[in-house]
């Protein structure tokens, strides 16, 4: 009996232990990339860049992509984001382009963060709200036709690909770099043990314990029974 005890004390303290989480959700996890890839010139095929981001087993919430355009002709690109077999969002979609204007933004380059929230707008009108006077253009914007909520619900882990191409001649430019920051949660529906499986490795533990425990029993010498004699 008391070995039955002591192992029910020491499993409830390894489930307490196994029952806290992991990490603190929901989780903000940046991931940034160096490139050096230059963008054809009137080329629809362009460049594309694959990386692998690795947060397995939570479900985003929220995206924000940064990007790093050195050189050409900002009203040329044409970019967007791929991950898995159902996210995709447009990026750039020859920002400045209209009637009125069939060539784009002259300016030269990218540093900016595109967010579904960011308060400057739509990166495609971006010299209503800021004119860079044909130099890089900074700040946060939303993304140019599409919407990075396209990937909530998605597992963030395995490949991103980050496509870009030059859709009108004259300007080079070379993507320098780009970067991923993901706000994940844990996923609605059944998952894989988030703790890499302890708790389930605990049940087992905790289960064979009480078997041995009840198999030991079964091997105590039984009780020692004294018989008394009357004496007259």
């Amino acid at each position: 009996m008391k070995i039955i005890l002591l192992l029910t004390v020491a499993m409830a303290a390894l489930f307490a232990v196994a029952r806290q989480p992991a990490l603190a959700l929901p989780i903000t996890v940046s991931s940034s990339y160096v490139t050096a890839l230059v963008i054809p010139d009137n080329n629809a095929t362009g460049v594309a860049e694959t990386e692998n981001f690795g947060l397995a087993g939570y479900a985003i919430t929220s995206l924000q992509l940064s990007l790093q355009i050195s050189g050409g002709y900002n009203g040329d690109y044409y970019a967007y984001l791929r991950h898995g077999a159902l996210g995709f969002a447009v990026l750039l979609n020859r920002p400045g382009l209209s009637g009125a204007n069939p060539y784009g933004y002259p300016d030269s380059g990218f540093n900016v963060t595109l967010s579904d929230g960011a308060a400057n707008g739509n990166i495609h009108s971006y010299q209503n709200v800021s004119n860079p006077q044909g130099g890089v253009l900074t700040g946060w914007w939303q993304p140019d036709g599409g919407l990075l909520s396209a990937f909530n619900g998605l597992d963030p882990s395995g490949a991103w690909t980050l496509s870009i191409a030059d859709l009108s001649p004259v300007g080079i430019g070379t993507l320098t770099g780009w970067a991923l920051t993901v706000t994940a949660d844990t996923p609605s529906g059944p998952t894989a043990v988030p703790d890499g499986g302890l708790t389930l490795s605990l049940v087992f533990l905790g289960t064979g314990a009480v078997m041995l425990a009840a198999w030991l029993g079964k091997f105590q010498s039984p009780p020692v029974r004294i018989k008394t004699e009357n004496r007259k």
